[in-house]
């Protein structure tokens, strides 16, 4: 998600803010929805689902065991757990709050999160690919396939279906086309696939004078404030920046950061 300067024909027309044709594929490629409707999930079972969802838990304890470091309460997700040996008398007085629970998971949570894993958590927590690993342990200590148990058979776990032979191939095949190019200066957005946010200019000293309006502070996105003459110069040099952008300083607007960080350092030419 950015934003980034592109070199288009003086006389391009292509509607501001309109993604770009080039950047869809044409509707004819796209495919059918599975005929399960709401029973094929992303091309998979509702019991993968769950299943899916139950060891997202399981790796979430470990997440969660870090944000108790920090003095963060647990996931709403997790209920509160009675000691396994708990009376029904026990059971009644915690519920009024004079019996504790189980507390937060201990550290050897990390082990088991690891093992299930493959790996250890990264710096936000257990991602898809861990996700992916540990369900395929789940699913191969149940003694089945992981590239065949729970996927939609209707589908094939593709959770969309051919309108004519060779459907997919040719959607497979297709390929993105750039606008044409020219001599004229423009600034795009990346946010969606792509579309046109200011006109083009003649040099890319017209367009940086162009992002210290009110019109270009819109078109850079979030804050929506116009660049200062260096700022956008530097952006322009730069030819892209991030949405946001984060170092030790904090979270920064891409093109505000990029545009001032490459004004310091001079590079380019104006």
């Amino acid at each position: 998600m950015s934003r980034v300067i592109k070199r288009v024909p003086l006389n391009f027309e292509w509607p501001l803010g309109v993604k770009w044709e080039g950047y869809l594929m044409p509707e004819r490629l796209r495919e059918a929805r599975c005929p399960q409707g709401v029973h094929c999930l992303n091309g998979g079972t509702a019991a993968r689902a769950w299943v899916t969802e139950v060891v997202r838990l399981l790796l979430m304890l470990d997440d969660d065991r870090r944000d108790q470091a920090q003095e963060r309460p647990m996931h709403p997700y997790f209920g509160s757990v009675p000691a396994p040996h708990a009376t029904g008398e026990d059971l009644f007085t915690s519920l009024r709050g004079q019996r504790a629970f189980v507390p937060p998971p201990s550290p050897d949570i990390a082990e088991f999160g690891t093992g299930l894993a493959g790996r250890a958590a990264g710096f936000l927590g257990h991602d898809c690919l861990n996700e992916w690993a540990a369900l395929s342990k789940v699913v191969t200590a149940a003694g089945l396939d992981p590239e065949r148990w729970g996927i939609c058979p209707a589908c094939e776990g593709h959770a969309s279906v051919e309108a004519y032979p060779g459907q997919r191939a040719e959607a497979d095949a297709w390929e993105r086309t750039e606008p044409p190019a020219g001599e004229g200066w423009q600034l795009w957005e990346t946010v969606s696939e792509g579309s046109p946010v200011s006109p083009a200019f003649g040099s890319d000293e017209e367009l940086a004078r162009w992002l210290t309006t009110t019109e270009g502070g819109q078109a850079i996105g979030p804050p929506h404030q116009p660049l200062t003459i260096e700022q956008a110069r530097g952006f322009i040099r730069a030819g892209w920046a991030p949405s946001f952008t984060e170092d030790a300083g904090g979270l920064h607007e891409g093109v505000t950061f990029v545009g001032t960080d490459t004004a310091l350092r001079g590079e380019g030419a104006p």
